[in-house]
């Protein structure tokens, strides 16, 4: 297996598990959630960060964007340069969830296109979040070190297959804030005083497309519809 192919795994079983505890204090000075109830007595609203923090670090990604699939749910992954510790993996991740998700703790969701804000307190939880964006930095094994969640920014879908895992759309401005680990995959809300990240943009696309260069299945954009054949996507 190869070390992306490693950390991709690792992706997947923390994702399921993103969350398990309540939220508490936010940087931005609101007063912390104690479940997904209060997250939506809330209003569902934090401050939006439109231009990036001094102290959070650019991400960029070293690998493309391919389509992920576990029995929690469907998403986008990429490997991305080291932000921190220069012998450990750093990956993106989005998981989009529908039905009663495992965690879930909320009525049932369809994916479907639009323009979604992370500034929404229920996308920033992951036992609420339907659009859930992470960053999963220093990875070792299946020890993750500084996992993030996006607290800020848009996400825009404009078509959506949760069946296919045929998704298309953007990430604009995403704000990521450290969220604190608790036990074992097991994490809280973000961080007063934690580490963020930056991701000015970034375009998703997981439709079969064939053609493309490849080593494995899960380099395509679609592992689901797609295998490697002699080097290329088909």
């Amino acid at each position: 297996m190869t070390r992306n192919r490693a950390l991709k795994q690792v992706l997947l079983v923390a994702v399921a598990v993103l969350g398990l505890a309540p939220l508490t204090g936010c940087s931005d000075g609101s007063a912390g959630q104690s479940g997904p109830e209060a997250g939506a007595a809330l209003g569902g609203a934090s401050s939006r960060v439109d231009t990036r923090p001094a102290a959070c670090p650019e991400l960029t990604l070293s690998g493309a964007v391919t389509y992920d699939d576990s029995f929690f749910g469907s998403g986008a992954y990429a490997p991305l340069v080291n932000v921190n510790d220069a012998g450990y993996g750093d990956n993106f991740g989005m998981r989009l969830k529908s039905g009663y998700g495992y965690l879930d703790d909320i009525p049932p969701y369809e994916q479907v296109a639009g323009t979604f804000d992370f500034t929404n307190r229920l996308e920033q939880d992951g036992r609420t979040c339907r659009h859930c964006v992470y960053v999963l930095s220093d990875v070792s094994g299946d020890h993750i070190q500084l996992p993030y969640i996006a607290t800020s920014g848009t996400l825009e879908l404009t078509s959506v297959n949760v069946d296919t895992g045929e998704f298309v759309g953007k990430l604009d401005k995403i704000l990521f804030r450290e969220i604190s680990e608790i036990a074992y995959y097991s994490w809280a809300a973000p961080l007063e005083n934690g580490r963020c990240l930056w991701l000015s943009q970034l375009t998703i696309d997981t439709r079969s497309v064939a053609g493309g260069s490849c080593k494995t299945n899960e380099d395509c954009p679609n592992a689901k519809l797609q295998a490697c054949t002699a080097g290329k996507c088909q």
